[in-house]
């Protein structure tokens, strides 16, 4: 099923309203910001070894 599109007044209308506005959202691109996977960077050498 193909969504349709709407305009952003008639997406406020019908969020304002209470209907349903699901159908209209791309919810497999969707993301939570700050959950972002981060670099880490550790300077620890590998090459001593404890005796």
């Amino acid at each position: 099923m193909k969504k349709r599109s709407i305009t952003a007044a008639e997406f406020d209308e019908k969020f304002e309203k209470g209907e349903d506005i699901t159908s209209y959202l791309k919810l497999d691109k969707a993301i939570k910001p700050g959950l972002k996977a981060k670099k880490f960077f550790s300077n620890w050498p590998f090459s001593a070894r404890p005796k």
